[in-house]
């Protein structure tokens, strides 16, 4: 045995020698010439190549120099696309060349739709416009805008709608019709404080995640002088300078020509409530000279202020004004709108900085890591005697975050473009209550559904987001749905249905109920069984293919948890 390893020891040595001497001059692998002994005239032809090549790069970046502006790659950028700090914008855009600041305004489309649609959608603009009185016609004249009206609105089972509009409540006389859309405007136009506020007019559209999470819809990037342009600037301002904008809804919507018939007819008793309103709807743009567009791109967000974002030239990032920290606390007021940018600037401490504050702190690092380590040591001693019982919970754990993740992807491979995870979770577990509910009343009946559910005769009794059915002949919502008025159409007890006449012109797309919700007048229903129904705007995950992968990885999660 001996004598092998000597013999392999010294072969290997052999083997080493020789490859030590290939690389010596004179040697197979001499290099003293080069890496490649032997070359051939291939070089004498790549070397004017690559020195063209060379040329010709430097060409471009010096014609890039004399007829580009290399300042435009970094840059902010404006809503349509134009650079600040530029005099001429590719895209005709405005002169920003005074207006160096990427900042924030108020997207008014976005921002002011709620407050319009409450009013507009308001029982109290149906009177006038829809109905009118013994002394006033309907502004509406012609059956086909009312029609329309109403199904933009959503006011009645139309194809284009789901459910009920959820713009804040119904408005039912004029005095609530006044004190919350002043309401609404007054906390958007100077009130700031309280438009944060949960409890407000406006608090459940600017107090919850939704408007946060969803903040580059509800804002519009400018080019301003500086960060300092914001909402309270406008009050130290000449007054002359200052513009003034009176909304209106968008022109290729319904409603903006029911917007243009209350705003020019005369004011009576069911009109003057709503001239009232829309006095409300102008706000205060910011002079010209500060943003160079139209005076609805320059209203300043009320309640927030600006500051020039760390380690980004000429960017602006938000937060919330001092009025409204104070209103809202502190901390709730830094976590609320918080867009990771203003996290970024706060973060970025310098190396020396970091340094300093480790030094200052040596004493406390010291006693923490003394601390930890006795902490560790009691949790080793201690966690003997609990170690069967955190095995359990770890096992729990995991077979828990297995479902959930399950869960998770599963929604997600049937989710439909426009609704939220949380609602498209909502509606599966609504699915399956219904059908449990369904095979416990004894089986289940003729679910079966064509078209737009007019032939639908099944037992659904709740909407799709699990609200509880009226009886059709004991509801006294909407009268006109009854057994009496559609006799064909088999209003049985409160089973979802989509009743119409012939000569209707509007009508649901499919199955629906009037339900007990008060802001919920009425919401589509989806047959007993149908656990996957299709979504007619498309799939939030686009193709297929992507669904299915999501579809078979929820099981794959599922049966890992299993096992």
């Amino acid at each position: 045995m001996q004598n092998w390893i000597k013999a392999k020891r010294e072969k290997h040595n052999e083997e080493d020698q020789k490859a030590r001497e290939s690389f010596q001059v004179g040697g197979t692998n001499d290099l003293s010439g080069g890496l490649v002994k032997n070359r051939t005239c291939t070089d004498v032809f790549c070397l004017p190549i690559f020195a063209v090549f060379q040329m010709g790069f430097v060409a471009v970046t010096l014609a890039g120099l004399r007829d580009g502006d290399p300042s435009k790659l970094y840059k902010p950028r404006d809503y349509r696309g134009s650079y600040c700090a530029t005099e001429e914008n590719w895209n005709k855009g405005p002169d920003t060349s005074a207006t160096p600041y990427q900042s924030f305004t108020m997207n008014l489309s976005a921002v002011l739709e709620p407050t319009m649609k409450q009013a507009l959608c308001s029982s109290v603009a149906k009177k006038a416009l829809v109905f009118g009185d013994e002394y006033n016609e309907k502004l509406l004249r012609t059956e086909n805008s009312r029609v329309a009206y109403l199904c933009e609105c959503c006011l009645i089972p139309c194809a284009g709608c789901r459910g009920s509009l959820q713009v804040g409540g119904d408005l039912r006389t004029p005095e609530e019709f006044r004190e919350v859309i002043s309401g609404r405007m007054t906390e958007l136009t100077s009130a700031v404080a309280e438009m944060y506020d949960p409890a407000g007019y406006n608090g459940a559209t600017f107090s919850s995640d939704k408007f946060w999470t969803n903040a580059k819809g509800f804002l519009q990037q400018v080019c301003v002088p500086d960060c300092m342009t914001d909402f309270n600037l406008i009050d130290s301002l000449d007054p002359s300078s200052v513009r003034n904008y009176t909304y209106v809804p968008d022109r290729d919507t319904t409603l903006y020509h029911v917007w243009v018939a209350i705003r020019d007819a005369p004011t009576t008793s069911l009109t003057a409530p709503l001239h009232a309103a829309m006095q409300g709807f102008t706000l205060k743009a910011l002079p010209e000279s500060m943003c160079p567009y139209p005076a609805e791109k320059c209203v300043p967000m009320p309640g927030m202020e600006f500051l020039e974002l760390h380690g980004a030239t000429g960017r602006c990032t938000f937060k919330f004004a001092v009025d409204v920290a104070n209103a809202l606390g502190e901390q709730l007021a830094e976590v609320i709108p918080g867009v990771g940018a203003q996290s970024f600037a706060q973060s970025s401490e310098s190396f020396g900085a970091m340094v300093g504050s480790f030094q200052a702190t040596m004493d406390t690092f010291v006693l923490t890591t003394i601390i930890a380590f006795i902490a560790g040591l009691v949790f080793l001693v201690v966690f003997r005697f609990f170690i069967s019982y955190c095995v359990w919970f770890a096992v729990s754990s995991t077979i828990l975050l297995f479902a959930f993740g399950g869960a998770m992807l599963f929604v997600l491979s049937e989710q439909c473009k426009g609704a939220s995870l949380l609602d498209t979770g909502r509606q599966r577990v609504v699915a399956v209550s219904a059908l449990a509910a369904a095979w416990k009343r004894g089986g289940r009946a003729d679910e079966s559904l064509t078209g737009d559910g007019a032939d639908y005769r099944g037992v659904q009794s709740y909407t799709v987001n699990g609200r509880s059915c009226l009886e059709w002949d004991k509801q006294e919502v909407w009268r006109y749905y009854t057994s009496a008025n559609f006799p064909g159409a088999n209003l049985t007890k409160n089973y979802c249905r989509n009743p119409y006449a012939p000569t209707d012109k509007a009508k649901a797309s499919t199955i629906w109920c009037i339900t007990s919700d008060v802001n919920m007048p009425w919401e589509e229903c989806r047959p007993v069984g149908i656990l996957r129904p299709a979504c007619p705007k498309g799939y939030a995950v686009d193709g297929p293919a992507s669904r299915k992968a999501l579809y078979w990885s929820a099981w794959f999660l599922w049966m890992l948890g299993a096992v």
